[in-house]
């Protein structure tokens, strides 16, 4: 299957509102990152390939809390998703923290598979070539996290004053 095309899907980002250009998540090697439990509120493991990019574990809890806290809140999570409510926030992170870093990062809804992407889950990171983990992986809700570029471990700062978007006839 491929990843999620303009506003198909979770955040409509796959085809590149980025500074990269366009980012494919299936022709990129990297990470899909599965919640700690089935619920992605219960937050989103740190992934080992993290601390060779500068993503630092503070970091990342922020990004995840972000998210999880937003995805606990949400009456209709996948209208949400279709609606673009993460959109803006999550370009941003994008942008200025993990882009210069070179990542790319986005969110996947649950049907969504990406047979070249390792798995992580709260015990260990799993390789794509193990079917049983990526299938596994397509039936949650899960961040992507894809190479763009060489590491950067000091480019980029977090973006500061992010806010959810409301989006209107959501019950968010």
């Amino acid at each position: 299957m491929e990843g999620l095309s303009s506003y198909d899907g979770c955040l409509g980002l796959h085809n590149g509102i980025t500074d990269s250009g366009d980012v494919d998540m299936t022709k990129h090697d990297g990470v899909q990152i599965i919640p700690n439990k089935i619920h992605p509120r219960t937050g989103f493991p740190y992934a080992p390939m993290f601390i060779h990019y500068g993503v630092s574990r503070k970091n990342w809890q922020s990004f995840i809390y972000f998210i999880s806290r937003n995805l606990a809140s949400c009456k209709n999570m996948k209208e949400t998703f279709d609606a673009g409510a993460f959109a803006d926030w999550l370009i941003e992170w994008n942008r200025h923290y993990f882009e210069p870093k070179g990542l790319y990062v986005d969110l996947a809804w649950r049907g969504e598979y990406y047979s070249n992407l390792d798995v992580v889950d709260s015990k260990d990171q799993h390789s794509h070539l193990e079917q049983a983990y990526v299938t596994q992986a397509a039936k949650h809700i899960r961040v992507l996290v894809v190479i763009i570029n060489t590491p950067s471990p000091r480019a980029g700062t977090r973006p500061h004053g992010i806010t959810f978007p409301q989006t209107p006839g959501l019950n968010l």
